[in-house]
């Protein structure tokens, strides 16, 4: 890709949204389809925790990477990006990770075919809306409501994006001075790379303990 940083943003956007909501629709459709399961043999005795963590882990496994890497193969293809297979994956997959933690709560908190309504429009939300692309995360911290700027901040892809294009500004060796600059002016700093991939991968923790709360109460129903 060229040395305009905010195509590189842009893309990055775009298929961040694509990954978060694949990722939640995908793991609300699982938990919705393996409850009846889950209810039948809690009521004999199996317990809800070894069940939740199988899935969990069939989840991650088969469905979160194989999706991120199918996802990242072409994108770097096609993109001509500098950063390599593993950096882009790790963003990738930690996006997966944190908006499926999401897609799994839904169906335990409410009916099927709500829970993927819900499931899509807050990661929607999150992946297109609330994501410091437009207005940029600079123009929000230097706004008059600092509410507009803490709105952004639980966002997925606020983080998936910075990261990637943080990686892709370090990786290719034609960028300049003047690409540093228009990173700072989106409100990038290569220090909140760390930040990024710990709320990515943290997020999807916290998420899942979130959801076991309520998965608990469903299967005993």
């Amino acid at each position: 890709m060229g040395s305009n940083l905010e195509a590189v943003k842009q893309a990055n956007t775009v298929g961040m949204m694509f990954v978060g909501v694949l990722s939640s629709l995908w793991a609300t459709l699982f938990i919705s389809r393996e409850l009846p399961m889950v209810q039948r043999e809690v009521s004999e005795g199996v317990s809800t925790t070894a069940i939740f963590a199988t899935l969990n882990i069939y989840n991650t496994a088969i469905d979160l990477l194989i999706r991120s890497v199918v996802f990242t193969l072409p994108v770097l293809y096609i993109t001509g990006y500098n950063q390599t297979f593993a950096d882009f994956l790790l963003i990738a997959f930690g996006t997966a990770w944190s908006c499926s933690g999401l897609g799994m709560i839904m169906p335990c908190v409410t009916n099927p075919r709500s829970a993927v309504v819900l499931s899509v429009a807050i990661t929607f939300l999150f992946g297109a809306v609330l994501n410091g692309v437009k207005p940029t995360v600079k123009e929000l911290q230097d706004a008059s409501n600092p509410l507009l700027y803490w709105m952004i901040l639980p966002s997925y892809n606020r983080w998936a994006t910075e990261a990637l294009t943080i990686q892709e500004e370090a990786a290719n060796t034609d960028y300049s001075f003047a690409e540093k600059l228009e990173l700072n002016s989106f409100g990038y700093d290569p220090s909140n790379w760390l930040t990024a991939v710990l709320f990515l991968y943290l997020s999807g923790i916290l998420l899942r303990l979130i959801c076991f709360f309520f998965f608990y109460k469903k299967a005993l129903e």
